[in-house]
């Protein structure tokens, strides 16, 4: 039985979503990350950094499921 086309659109806008946020993640990771790097004992820093690996996580996850349903 063929996918309908308004599921396609879905999961394409989705995977769109997905790869943006996963852009803005990954800068703010880097920039985080950097920041790290010359203040290494800033609980803040450390939190904003956690927050994106976790985002990222969250991203690959959605990612999967998305693939498996």
């Amino acid at each position: 039985m063929p996918i309908p086309f308004e599921i396609v659109s879905l999961i394409e806008r989705l995977n769109q979503e997905l790869e943006q946020m996963e852009q803005e993640t990954i800068r703010g990771a880097n920039l985080a990350l950097q920041l790290l790097n010359r203040y290494t004992n800033n609980a803040i820093l450390t939190q904003y950094y956690a927050y994106f690996e976790t985002t990222r996580f969250f991203i690959i996850t959605t990612r999967n499921q998305i693939h498996v349903i």
